[in-house]
């Protein structure tokens, strides 16, 4: 086995530990009264970035406004929608607390901790599946457009389908339609940001603009309810399903055109490109 195929197994066998980590930690904080939705993303945040350093990924990992930029660029269409959905979200949240609905205390306290999950969620996904997966693949298959291509399919569709892996019923067609709509949907967004990473050969712009997308919705939602409540992306009741096929088909509408160019700048891109595993020729 070649050093870039070794590089691309370890990658893979640590992606797959470190969501099981996050898993482990979850069932952990639960059973011993903790905060079993933060705690997990910590874990996974800190082992993602320790495995990402210690395969020699690091220079993909130091702040860069050039990633940030760039990252921001080539998702403006998906940015500027977000920006329109969070003024909405925005305008009920502060008209609530205006008239006394949503307590002063509680909107901050919801905030403050959306914002900071939010945050982690971007930088724990980000490296483990721009950085972590999507570099191990790279590090085989970079060497040719087609490879280059494969490796942010694959990865992308690996994101998307873990969303949805330990919460769909694989015995109910509803369930597993939105299942399969979700990872489409997801695996759309995952498959964008693989553009700036390679090209900026960093994945910190990605992990800003990552959180920011996640924190419009999340914050929306979360302050009047009081509590951050992540809701199943799947679900055998067959008009909750509908309604939730339909929403995701939007979405990927919605991705679709970066989607398309995404797929035209990966396969065009000069190669060989191995990613941050593999010193650069």
């Amino acid at each position: 086995m070649g050093k870039r195929t070794k590089i691309m197994v370890v990658a893979v066998v640590l992606t797959a530990a470190i969501y099981a980590a996050g898993k482990i930690a979850s069932f952990a904080a639960e059973s011993l009264g903790g905060d079993s939705m933060f705690i997990p993303v910590v874990v996974r945040t800190v082992i993602s970035l320790a495995c990402i350093i210690a395969l020699g990924g690091a220079g993909w990992l130091r702040p860069s406004w050039r990633s940030v930029r760039e990252t921001f660029s080539f998702a403006m269409p998906l940015f500027i929608l977000n920006l329109i959905l969070g003024f909405f979200l925005a305008l009920n949240v502060i008209s609530e607390v205006l008239a006394g609905n949503i307590p002063l205390e509680q909107a901050f306290r919801v905030g403050s901790y959306t914002t900071l999950l939010c945050i982690l969620v971007g930088i724990n996904e980000e490296a483990m599946f721009r950085g972590l997966l999507y570099g191990g693949f790279m590090a085989k298959w970079g060497g040719t457009p087609d490879g280059i291509l494969r490796s942010a399919l694959i990865s992308a569709l690996a994101f998307g389908f873990l969303h949805v892996a330990f919460t769909m019923d694989y015995t109910n067609v509803y369930s597993i339609g939105t299942g399969l709509m979700k990872t489409l949907e997801t695996g759309m967004f995952g498959f964008v940001f693989c553009v700036p990473a390679l090209k900026g050969k960093n994945i910190t712009g990605p992990m800003l603009v990552h959180a920011f997308f996640d924190w419009v919705v999340l914050c929306g939602n979360s302050i009047p309810a009081g509590e951050v409540a992540l809701t199943s992306y799947t679900t055998s009741n067959p008009q909750i399903a509908m309604m939730a096929m339909a929403l995701f088909g939007i979405m990927a509408l919605v991705f679709l055109p970066r989607t398309i160019r995404a797929y035209k700048e990966l396969r065009s891109m000069e190669a060989p490109q191995y990613g941050p595993f593999v010193p650069s020729i």
